[in-house]
């Protein structure tokens, strides 16, 4: 084996191993291009009888991708007109409103599940804390006593005219 057959084998070594190189570049960039949705953060508040769950949801890929429903266990169905568009590295503020559930019906865990417009569903439990729902309760219930009860007089009846 002469001395031009070393540095031919050499060169193809160090080809092989740029070659290789590359496509691990080429894979983790097609990784990171496509669409990357994750819920960030979430905050309960109330206004009059009503609950807010506001989700933020992020895309941290470089893509866009269409976000086709949103579900947040009890409350239902988000409030935000969908589909919505997110684009890559932008996010946006889902809203759920709904009353407050029974003492029966309520659960310290929620389960918001986000449909893609790729076909995908993310799922994600979001456990509200004591304090928050103890706070929303107690809430509640000072606007329930605050509103007098208004008996209805006997032999009220009530007639709506259609114009």
């Amino acid at each position: 084996m002469g001395a031009t057959s070393w540095i031919s084998t050499g060169i193809s070594a160090v080809a092989a191993a740029v070659s290789i190189a590359a496509l691990m570049i080429s894979i983790a960039a097609n990784r990171a291009s496509g669409p990357r949705v994750s819920i960030l953060s979430s905050k309960l508040s109330g206004t009059g009888p009503d609950l807010w769950l506001a989700v933020k949801i992020s895309n941290s890929g470089r893509s866009e991708i269409d976000v086709d429903g949103a579900w947040a266990g009890w409350f239902g169905q988000t409030n935000t007109t969908m589909p919505i568009r997110l684009q890559g590295g932008s996010s946006k503020v889902l809203t759920f409103i709904s009353t407050f559930p029974s003492k029966d019906n309520l659960d310290f865990t929620l389960s918001v599940q986000i449909e893609l417009g790729n076909g995908q569903t993310m799922l994600k439990r979001l456990t509200l804390s004591e304090r928050e729902i103890a706070y929303e309760m107690g809430r509640i219930a000072a606007l329930r006593e605050q509103r007098p009860v208004v008996e209805k007089p006997e032999g009220f009846t009530m007639a709506i005219d259609i114009v």
